[in-house]
């Protein structure tokens, strides 16, 4: 009877593994997809960026943590982070 427990337990480690495969694939299609589009609309900007840009701005970056010692850190949405800290 343990024996069997262990193969069914297996068995649906098994047939899970692809569901979650297909999921993983779903979300990096979802991130190149978007990727795709932010290049497409930097590519066709008739104006260069030499100025702040809020909607730029807003794409790329997810969210903007603001730390007891009153540093920022920026988290875009590729995951890359970049913390500023406050001037004294």
């Amino acid at each position: 009877m343990i024996k069997q427990k262990r193969l069914e337990l297996k068995y649906d480690d098994l047939i899970k593994e692809p569901k979650d495969l297909e999921h993983q694939k779903d979300e990096v299609m979802d991130e190149k997809n978007k990727i795709n589009t932010f290049i497409s609309n930097l590519k066709n900007r008739s104006d260069s960026i030499t100025d702040f840009d809020e909607e730029l701005f807003n794409i790329m970056v997810d969210k903007a943590v603001v730390h007891r010692d009153k540093s920022i850190e920026f988290i875009f949405n590729s995951g890359y982070k970049v913390k500023v800290e406050a001037r004294k």
